[in-house]
Parts: C-alpha cells; structure tokens; sequence
C-alpha cells in the first residue's frame, strides 16, 4: 500500500494530474519561457549523462554496433521511399 501511495506521489505523475487538471479545466497555465528554456537544457545534460554512464557501463563496441546497424535500416528505408515513392 505504502509503494502505491509513493508512485502517485512521484513527481511524474504529480506533474502528470495537474497537466491533466488544468486541461480540461481550460486554464490558461503557462511556463515563463525562461524557466522552459532552463529546464530543457537541465533534461538535455541529465539524458546525456545519463546515456554516457550507460554506455560506459555497457561498452563502446556493442552500442556503436547497435546504433550503426539501426543507422543503416533507417538510411535504407528513406532511401527506399524516396525511390518508389509516386508522385
């Protein structure tokens, strides 16, 4: 009971009910652009550390092989579309 009382009360979902709340309320909530600007370059360092940690923990080898191989598929399938696309 105690876990589930805590994962509603994380942050997340917190931010999560009050988004919700004041959408369909119709409120007129907004962030001041600097606070917006702050915290998306505070995300962007904190998935990049993130990520880095992750890969360092994993290995170099087997990430830059997965993300070349998923570089390739995506590089083929726009190469496809653009060829037998009908325009």
């Amino acid at each position: 009971m105690e876990s589930a009382i805590a994962a509603l009360l994380s942050p997340m979902i917190l931010f999560f009910a009050v988004g919700a709340f004041a959408g369909f309320a119709r409120s007129d909530l907004s962030i001041p652009d600097a606070f917006a600007k702050a915290m998306s370059i505070y995300l962007m360092v904190a998935i990049g550390l993130k990520g880095g940690i992750q890969v360092s923990s994993v290995g170099l080898t087997s990430t830059l092989a997965s993300a070349l191989g998923c570089r390739s598929y995506s590089q083929l399938f726009t190469t496809h579309s653009r060829v037998f696309s009908i325009a």
